[in-house]
């Protein structure tokens, strides 16, 4: 904060460019009168004369310049230029030297005149605008010495004073500027109050500069002038004015009684506008400050003086703001007074309907408002999945749809709410709002999704199959929809009308197939299966669709039917070579056999088992026989009795056969025989068998998946050197993407095995292999990062960090969410070198090199705050902790230096107590600081339930302060209770 150039205080008193051609004019019949007068004894008076234009020349060549350097400077930034200006006052500078030379001749031949006092103030004047401050503090002292009762005395202290303002040397300033106040009528009295008011208030004397801005005010209401003094422009006692009033509102903020601003304000101004624009700037100014709160009460007074005024709502969003990250409670409420008092339905919008653009602008900002805060409680359930969270969140929505029912993203808006209550298990009414939203926008982005997730939405609220099977009992006649049924049927059918070649469309006629199959809607049924089957017969999804048409005409004893319908999907070409094909020749030789599977598909498993027992003892077919005992075992399997199960496997394995399907049999009963091993807690025998079911069928892609279950049950065993023999085998005869993946497993499994050498030799694996989880990539570089920070390669460490902060940018949503941790603390480690930084900042015992010192510090304490506010954005509960403990640790570690800030060479008594005392105050603020970042700190662990050893860290720090917070012992070691966060 700086007050404005003292020139702009001065009147100009005409128009700049009117005003600077007169004054060429006079400056050129001036100079050619001089010429004529070389040796007149009026010479001098025309000399003054000349020199006081030149002086006034060089006041509106610098003012221009001065101009055009901002505008250029400003183009500059913003990039309209590229090249970065110079301000260029040569011309000024020339100006100055020709009004000296006057000064000089006049001083050495008219030494006597009574105008020398004049001039040896404008020599001082101009020698200080040239930057020859000795000079012209040398003229000033003999201007003082010799004529102590020149009005220009006033002006050479108003000079110095103006000298030392620009350098910032606050005392010596303040002394001359108050040799002018004790000038009582000087001209520059009111000007000197101003800047002497600025002089305290960067002195910390905030109190009495707040008088001196009155005492400015006052005396520039008042209509006597001050002396006028020859050569020096009048003051603009108007922009004055307005400017002390303007200034005393951040002072004050400083120090005055903010309960009763709008009273002093008056009493200052004497003006109810500006009382309220000075209470308003006030307002801002605390928020700016950071606080919100009590800027908050300053907005509400401002709304209850005029409730319906222009300003109103802005204000209310300002109080909105003021709770934004401190109290979401009391936000939410004013967030809906704001919406309640202030949105287009308002008397406050009604009393300002003329101004349609305020009008409109308001409602755009309280829709982007809300609804940025609804998607946030959004992000919040979802990264929580916690009741309160959602309920909050379900809540929002409601509140944004009450009030903007219209807006161009409602439908968007209630896609996302949709998305929230499929969440919550709402599935009715996501289905509803699912289908709102594609109704509502019909071209719209969601509008595919939407539909989709409708359907699977009203696919949760179907009856179980349990239940269809109750009702439907023995019946064959068609059973009437229960009403969760029609929704999802039309559901579908809108979905499936609507996007024909949707990528889910086979799968919800399928299930819509189901459905009537189920409910006994068989002439509704079998096209829908039909249409599966002819489109794919040889897809999984078409040889259910095929077995389920024939399923129907068994179940309605229709064997006639069966047998035309099996001889029509027969005489298709691609059904007749399918799988489904051959089940179809051999149904007549199955018929003991289909009994077996009836009494299987009906869940009467042990009956069903010891029927394909019975089947198999019987049947001349070899291939019956083995499928037979396969079934058995299953069916044993699935009535739980195992010992029967594997009996049955067994009796497969035991078949010396070399044809495929035997041999896929036998892989697929081996695979089975290790599952029973698995579920009966014999995991070593089940890890064997897996493995050697992938040895012995190596070129089979199902049979390799062997070895990575092999490998998993190994690693939970912890034999770690079976488990990695078994991942290598995987990878090496694997034809699937994901056999990358296992690098990944086999790095955490070394990780947790505590060998982080090795663990990161498989991380490093993954990356160079092409592991495609974003996730995983991400936690690998991290992972590789802080293996080089604990092995002392800082560099190393950081360009992992750097490549962490890169790839989360470009990841996918999921991908972030789940690898948000190591973002947060690659940021977090990235920004501790500033801590280091910062313990090597030492103050000197100058003004100078303290000064350098403290701006160092307030830098990079600037810096590390920033880089702490990016990391606790991401809402990572223990990263909040560690930034907030560690910005305690760090506003500790500035108090120490400070504590040590020895005295400035030079200073002693009253200055050197006065310099203790500003010193203490620096301390207090940031050990304060301190203990509020650590209390939050512990606060923020106790919301997240996370305890390491930053919370131990931070009980530490808040005990320095009160030592009833001081850690009794009970944490000692980090907890991912919840685990919501992804750790």
């Amino acid at each position: 904060m700086k007050p404005p150039r003292s020139n702009d205080f001065y009147d100009s008193g005409a128009k700049e460019a009117e005003y600077e051609k007169l004054l060429d004019r006079e400056i050129r019949a001036l100079y050619k009168l001089s010429q004529q007068t070389k040796k007149s004894p009026n010479r001098g008076e025309i000399w003054l004369r000349l020199a006081e234009r030149y002086v006034e020349k060089a006041r509106l060549v610098e003012f221009r310049a001065q101009a055009n350097y901002d505008k250029s400077i400003k183009d500059f930034l913003d990039k309209k230029s590229r090249v970065k200006p110079k301000l260029d006052v040569s011309i000024t500078r020339e100006y100055h030297r020709k009004a000296i030379q006057l000064y000089e001749w006049f001083t050495k031949d008219f030494p006597n005149d009574s105008k020398i006092d004049q001039a040896l103030f404008f020599l001082g004047y101009n020698h200080f605008e040239l930057g020859n401050t000795k000079q012209g503090e040398d003229f000033y002292n003999q201007l003082v010495n010799r004529y102590p009762d020149s009005v220009y005395v006033t002006e050479s202290h108003f000079a110095l004073g103006e000298f030392y303002f620009e350098n910032e040397v606050w005392k010596q300033a303040l002394t001359n500027y108050a040799r002018v106040i004790q000038a009582k009528r000087a001209r520059l009295a009111a000007f000197a109050y101003y800047k002497a008011a600025w002089c305290l208030f960067r002195l910390n004397r905030t109190q009495d500069s707040l008088k001196y801005l009155e005492r400015v005010v006052r005396m520039s209401r008042a209509s006597e002038k001050g002396s006028e003094v020859a050569g020096r422009r009048a003051i603009n006692k108007i922009r004055l004015a307005v400017e002390a009033l303007k200034d005393y509102v951040p002072f004050y903020a400083e120090v005055g009684d903010l309960s009763h601003a709008y009273q002093d304000f008056l009493r200052v101004s004497g003006d109810e506008r500006a009382a309220l624009q000075m209470l308003e700037r006030l307002a801002y100014i605390t928020a700016d400050q950071g606080n919100r709160v009590v800027a908050s009460g300053l907005f509400r007074e401002l709304i209850n003086m005029n409730p319906t005024g222009e300003r109103a709502a802005e204000y209310q969003y300002q109080v909105v703001l003021a709770y934004a990250t401190s109290d979401q409670k009391e936000f939410r409420k004013q967030l809906e007074l704001w919406l309640e008092n202030f949105g287009p339905q308002s008397l406050w919008s009604q009393e300002n309907g003329k101004n349609r653009k305020l009008v409109d602008d308001v409602a755009r900002l309280q829709e982007s408002t809300l609804r940025n805060h609804v998607l946030q409680l959004h992000q919040t359930a979802q990264n929580s999945r916690a009741r309160y969270s959602q309920d909050i969140a379900h809540a929002a929505y409601q509140l944004y749809v009450k009030h903007f029912p219209e807006s161009e993203q409602v439908a968007e808006m209630q896609f996302f709410h949709a998305e929230l209550l499929f969440d919550m298990a709402q599935y009715e009414e996501a289905a509803r709002l699912y289908l709102f939203s594609a109704d509502r926008d019909p071209k719209g982005t969601y509008r595919e999704k939407a539909l989709l997730n409708a359907v699977l939405a009203l696919e949760k609220e179907l009856p179980s199959a349990q239940i269809i099977e109750d009702r439907r009992g023995k019946s064959m006649d068609p059973i009437p929809f229960d009403p969760p049924v029609e929704r999802f049927e039309r559901a579908a059918t809108k979905y499936i009308s609507g996007f024909p070649k949707g990528e889910k469309v086979e799968d919800i006629e399928r299930r819509l197939g189901v459905i009537y199959y189920s409910y006994n809607h068989f002439d509704k049924a079998i096209p829908v299966f039909e249409k599966t089957l002819l489109a794919n017969p040889k897809s999984e999804n078409g040889e259910i669709a095929g077995n389920l048409i024939l399923d129907i005409y068994k179940l309605k004893n229709d064997m006639i039917g069966l047998s035309d319908k099996g001889q029509q999907f027969l005489a298709n070409p691609a059904i007749a070579s399918s799988k489904f094909g051959s089940q179809i020749r051999g149904l007549m030789e199955k018929a003991n056999y289909a009994k077996a599977e009836k009494l299987a598909e009906t869940g009467d498993h042990t009956p069903a088992a010891k029927e394909f027992e019975t089947f198999s003892g019987v049947t001349k077919s070899a291939d019956l026989q083995l499928a037979a005992r396969y079934k058995a075992a299953q069916s044993y399997e699935k009535a739980g009795e195992m010992s029967s199960a594997a009996r049955n496997y067994q009796f497969v394995l035991a078949v010396n056969a070399k044809d495929a399907r035997t041999q896929t049999l036998q892989n697929d009963a081996r695979n089975a025989l290790a599952k029973i091993y698995q579920q009966s807690g014999q995991l070593d025998l089940a890890a064997k068998q897996y493995a050697a079911y992938a040895t012995l069928n190596s070129k089979d892609q199902k049979a390799v998946n062997g070895f990575f279950n092999a490998a998993v049950i190994w690693d939970g065993l912890g034999v770690t050197d079976e488990a990695s023999q078994n991942y290598e085998k995987y990878r090496k005869f694997s034809k699937k993407a994901d056999r990358n993946d296992t690098f990944f497993a086999e790095a955490q499994m070394w990780r947790r095995r505590k060998n982080e050498k090795r663990a990161i030799q498989f991380y490093q694996a993954y990356l160079d292999n092409g592991g495609t989880d974003e996730a995983r990539r991400i936690e690998s570089v991290f992972r590789i990062a802080e293996y080089n920070k604990v092995s002392g390669q800082p560099t190393k460490a950081a360009k992992g960090y750097t490549q962490v902060l890169a790839m989360h940018k470009v990841a996918q949503p999921l991908a972030r969410e789940a690898s948000v941790r190591f973002l947060a603390e690659s940021r977090f480690n990235m920004a501790q070198p500033i801590r280091s930084d910062m313990a090597m900042i030492k103050f000197g015992t100058t003004d100078k090199s303290q000064g350098a010192a403290a701006q160092n510090i307030q830098t990079l304490l600037k810096k590390y705050l920033e880089a702490m506010k990016d990391v606790i954005r991401l809402d990572y509960g223990p990263m909040i902790v560690a930034s907030l403990a560690s910005t305690g640790q760090l506003y500790d570690q500035i108090a120490g230096k400070f504590e040590k800030v020895p005295i400035p060479a030079g200073l002693s008594g009253e200055d050197a107590k006065r310099y203790k005392e500003l010193i203490q105050v620096e301390v207090s603020k940031f050990k304060n600081e301190a203990k509020t970042s650590y209390a939050a700190a512990v606060e923020r662990s106790l919301e997240f339930e996370t305890y390491g050893e930053w919370t131990k860290a931070a009980r530490a720090g808040l005990a320095q302060y009160d030592p009833t917070k001081a850690d009794s012992g009970d944490i000692a070691a980090e907890t991912t209770a919840g685990d919501w966060m992804g750790l």
